[in-house]
């Protein structure tokens, strides 16, 4: 049996480069899934803090974002995303980790949805 086609983009993965944050800012890491043809927003991430940052808080919410990528089929198109933001502690300056668990759907039939997990090095700056 053959998965429909679902389309999916996270920003940043765990095992990427250290994630540089200004001080008193901010980094998000988006997580959409999209069907290429139609654009409709497919299952949104189910998203689990498994490790805690000790020098900051991990919020997650959802917001619309707009594919930004022009060789996409759904250029300029606002999508439902999962959002994950970084916060660092207020003054605070040096190294921070975080670690995540989250859904991801499979195909776009039956919904079916695989796990995975990534961990984050963060550089507060």
């Amino acid at each position: 049996m053959a998965a429909s086609l679902v389309s999916a983009c996270a920003t940043t993965h765990g095992g990427d480069a250290p994630i540089k944050v200004e001080a008193n800012d901010f980094h998000a890491i988006s997580m959409m899934v999209w069907h290429p043809s139609t654009c409709a927003a497919g299952a949104l991430a189910e998203v689990r803090v498994t490790e805690e940052p000790k020098h900051g808080e991990i919020i997650v919410t959802k917001l619309p974002l707009t594919q930004d990528n022009p060789s996409k089929t759904c250029f300029n198109k606002d999508i439902l995303a999962r959002v994950i933001i970084y916060k660092p502690n207020k003054d605070y300056r040096g190294p921070d980790s975080f670690a995540i668990k989250y859904s991801r759907q499979l195909d776009d039939r039956d919904m079916r949805k695989g796990w995975s997990s990534d961990r984050f090095e963060v550089i507060v700056e």
